[in-house]
């Protein structure tokens, strides 16, 4: 069963920016994605990237911030699991609605788009990642996206 272990707000405590979830994909679903994610690195190796969160910070050179290794999975799991990616979806308008992100969107014409916080059904998923940490034995350090 799938269960919100914590939700986490911001220094004011005025929104909630992270939602924690149980058991978010289930062990089948695990496998599917990994078993993609080895086909793609395989078929597609361009997919693949070896991200140093350093480098992602600026610095010009590794200071020790960890990294991570994702494989670019979108659109594929949406045309190879298709059951997965509904499954995603659903996992999604809970997160959503408990996290009360609909009050968020904008009222009247206009609007900052940094402040929009749309309904996920409506804009479809940005990014599908495979994530491992394999060129980075130390993780992904703590980090400010």
């Amino acid at each position: 069963n799938r269960n919100i272990t914590k939700m986490y707000t911001d220094e004011s405590e005025e929104w909630i920016f992270l939602v924690s979830v149980e058991n978010a994909i289930i062990p089948s679903h695990v496998k599917a994605v990994q078993a993609l994610g080895a086909c793609v690195r395989k078929f597609i190796p361009n997919s693949y990237e070896a991200r140093s969160m350093s480098i992602e910070m600026g610095y010009d050179k590794d200071v020790g911030l960890g990294g991570n290794c994702p494989t670019h999975l979108a659109p594929l799991v949406g045309l190879f699991l298709p059951y997965v990616f509904d499954d995603m979806e659903r996992l999604l308008d809970v997160v959503y609605k408990a996290a009360g992100w609909a009050e968020f969107l904008p009222k009247g014409d206009f609007f900052d788009r940094y402040d929009l916080l749309p309904d996920p059904k409506d804009v479809g998923f940005r990014a599908t990642e495979h994530l491992t940490y394999d060129e980075f034995k130390e993780g992904l350090k703590d980090h400010t996206d």
